[in-house]
């Protein structure tokens, strides 16, 4: 069973909203989420802000949010479009979130792989050509209308429209991964599928090497080479956008926040948090606020 609405917290969630002027999203401070969630505009422009990026928006753009991504979509008041939110999960709900992707490897890439240089380098941002954009528009609105009128073989119906609008993120997203060679890619999908499901616990070079069957240092050179960022590095970035998320949306204390995200001496957490964004979590907090 999916989740269709807050009603069953316990089910992997699949939400599609209509995105226009007055959405609420349009008055949400800076904000993170535990899901994934594709942001296709039909209309208008604007600015999406991701982190401490801005990256200007137009009709035609989707926007690739992965969890714990800290956005900003004030910006693009004024915009229409399609929002999806979904968990890895509800692509199927008996597999863990590590396995789940293993058919659609390039969108793991996407989340992850960002171009060295780009601004708005925490978003993944691509662009439906115009012959295509009905096709697009089409299928947001055939799955919210699944999911708006739950019958028979909703589960079935909805799974098959979030795989197909998936299929198509990953097909924009080729000439963005047409670097990173076709065999590698189960490889580098695998790698950070192992960091999203176990950033939070302690984990490191050696167990991600030893997961994936490599060496450390076949692995280190690997994931350097084709996304700029080292191993250690990725976990921290996802450890760090974890952090940043929970000191927008809680009350936690800095030091609740980095034992959430496997640091448990906060001394430590708080300088690798400020080497990574330029302040120290309280002034990240308080910047935001």
């Amino acid at each position: 069973m999916l989740a269709f609405s807050p009603q069953d917290p316990a089910a992997p969630r699949v939400e599609v909203q209509r995105f226009h002027g007055h959405h609420p999203l349009n008055r949400y401070e800076p904000h993170g989420h535990r899901f994934y969630e594709l942001l296709y505009l039909e209309s208008g422009r604007g600015q999406h802000r991701v982190g401490g990026h801005r990256t200007e928006v137009r009709a035609g753009d989707v926007l690739v949010i992965a969890p714990g991504e800290v956005h900003d979509a004030r910006g693009m008041i004024g915009s229409e479009g399609w929002l999806l939110l979904f968990e890895a999960a509800a692509l199927d709900p008996t597999r863990t979130d590590a396995q789940v992707f293993t058919a659609l490897p390039e969108l793991v890439l996407l989340c992850f792989v960002r171009p060295p240089g780009r601004e708005g380098g925490g978003s993944g941002q691509l662009q439906v050509p115009p012959e295509e954009r009905g096709r697009w528009s089409a299928r947001f609105a055939e799955l919210h209308a699944e999911l708006s009128r739950p019958r028979l073989g909703v589960d079935v119906a909805a799974k098959a429209l979030l795989t197909l609008i998936l299929i198509d993120a990953t097909r924009l997203a080729g000439a963005r991964l047409a670097g990173v060679p076709a065999q590698a890619r189960p490889l580098l999908a695998r790698v950070f599928q192992l960091i999203e499901s176990r950033y939070h616990r302690p984990i490191s070079l050696q167990d991600v090497a030893k997961e994936v069957g490599r060496s450390p240092a076949h692995l280190t050179t690997l994931v350097k080479r084709q996304t700029g960022r080292s191993v250690l590095e990725w976990i921290i970035e996802r450890r760090m956008a974890e952090a940043r998320r929970l000191l927008v949306e809680t009350e936690l204390e800095v030091w609740e926040i980095g034992q959430r995200v496997s640091y448990l001496d906060p001394g430590y957490f708080i300088r690798q948090f400020r080497r990574a964004n330029g302040m120290t979590p309280v002034q990240w907090r308080q910047a935001r606020r």
